[in-house]
């Protein structure tokens, strides 16, 4: 699972922890429609350039560190004999126009009422541009860098940028191949370069997410909830491999996976063998065998011991753990 699905599973995850009416329900909603639909832009141009047969590498999600703390973060990266070329995919449906005071691009309904304003792709493109040739020239790296945003929904430009290269997908193939002429990389030194990048790369992590909303850890429930439906009970424990919602009756044997990924997804880095026997009334000893049980990284020496979650991997169990 990339850091991008697990971002907007980590959306979702909060809808399931949060009260109904809570004050920043209706804003997570929409943070998490806006992820998917970048997601799923994001791949339908990687689906389109797929089906071109291209030759040279094509990477994703490229995260890059040019000053501390300060990244280019890049959707699809193309690269080829001559030029890196950045697509910058947006996926967003309606009537769309992009307007230069101030610079944004502006959604209506067919009423012609505004209903969404986001930031400017031909802007966050240029932005990007730039840094990836800040990047290139710190690694003393020659090579020349354009990009162009790629329309992957439905939507209709009834305004189009005064400036910056705007393409619907079926277009990609008319810019990449009319960019490959003589001169450049070989391809062997392309995927040298392009491995370069992906050792380099940084994952942006964007975890935990409450604290970034401003959601005090005091707002919410942190032990098991039920997952059945919208039902937003809590868990009681009823045996050993019994634990049973205490609003609608669903029954699980294991809240544990998913009540240690929400922790780490919405409220910390870390865990505590503490902490872990406050989430499900445990004593230490189950806590430290259900802590061992996952994958998770060890950190700290004795009672400032903690554990946390590599994002990059799934959390799962890798033994069995006997709880008391």
């Amino acid at each position: 699972m990339s850091i991008a699905v697990l971002h907007e599973a980590a959306y979702g995850r909060a809808i399931r922890r949060l009260a109904v009416k809570h004050r920043l329900v209706e804003e997570i909603e929409r943070k998490k429609r806006s992820i998917g639909a970048g997601i799923a832009g994001e791949e339908r141009v990687l689906k389109y350039l797929g089906t071109l047969g291209i030759k040279w590498p094509v990477l994703w999600d490229v995260n890059l560190e040019i000053s501390p703390g300060h990244y280019v973060q890049i959707d699809v990266l193309v690269m080829l004999p001559a030029y890196a070329i950045i697509y910058e995919a947006k996926n967003i449906a309606g009537r769309l126009r992009f307007e230069p005071n101030p610079a944004g691009l502006y959604k209506y309904d067919e009423q012609g009422q505004l209903k969404a304003r986001y930031d400017c792709p031909v802007l966050q493109l240029q932005d990007e541009i730039a840094n990836l040739r800040i990047w290139l020239y710190q690694k003393n790296i020659p090579y020349s860098v354009d990009g162009a945003v790629v329309m992957t929904g439905s939507g209709i430009i009834e305004k189009p940028p005064a400036q910056g290269k705007l393409f619907s997908l079926r277009e990609l193939r008319n810019d990449i191949l009319g960019r490959t002429g003589g001169g450049g990389r070989t391809i062997e030194e392309l995927w040298e370069l392009a491995d370069r990048i992906a050792k380099e790369n940084t994952p942006f992590i964007p975890f935990p997410v409450f604290p970034r909303l401003g959601i005090d850890d005091r707002e919410v429930y942190w032990g098991p909830v039920c997952e059945a439906g919208t039902c937003k009970g809590r868990l009681n424990r009823k045996s050993r491999r019994n634990w049973t919602c205490n609003q609608c009756g669903w029954k699980t044997a294991d809240p544990y996976t998913k009540t240690l990924e929400d922790w780490f997804l919405l409220r910390s880095r870390t865990i505590t063998n503490a902490q872990v026997r406050e989430l499900f009334g445990i004593s230490s000893a189950s806590a430290s065998r259900l802590l061992a049980a996952y994958n998770l990284k060890k950190g700290g020496k004795g009672r400032a011991t903690y554990y946390y979650w590599d994002y990059t991997e799934p959390l799962m169990r890798v033994k069995k753990a006997v709880l008391a």
